[in-house]
């Protein structure tokens, strides 16, 4: 992160998100014929990235790419709204991926993750 950056201000943002200790958590999806085979662990994160822009609408999720220990993503920030910054939308989408992740390992869907699922900042 740039030192004394204001990351409210409009403009595209590309995000790296990575997984705590670089743990490959998540799959490399499987598409041909248009068809596409996600798995659960995947799904959660397209669900989270897609309600990013219903919980944010001045927010625009541009492309996205999940990779077995981090995520991608080109954030844009439509316009300025306070009390809104790159910062609070990276956390709010942190938070509801995990909360939804713990969740499928309670019901058995997916292996279980040691500790904390994101790497810090």
């Amino acid at each position: 992160r740039l030192e004394g950056y204001d990351y409210s201000l409009p403009g595209a943002y590309f995000v790296t998100i990575c997984t705590k200790d670089r743990k490959n958590l998540f799959e490399i999806e499987s598409v041909g014929n248009d068809l596409c085979v996600v798995p659960p662990q995947n799904a959660l994160i397209h669900k989270w990235i897609k309600e990013t822009e219903n919980k944010y609408p001045n927010v625009k999720i541009d492309k996205y790419v999940i990779m077995p220990n981090h995520i991608h993503i080109i954030i844009i920030i439509k316009e300025r709204h306070t009390g809104r910054s790159l910062h609070d939308i990276v956390r709010w989408f942190k938070t509801m991926a995990t909360n939804e992740y713990i969740k499928l390992v309670k019901d058995g869907e997916i292996t279980a993750f040691d500790k904390k699922i994101w790497q810090k900042s």
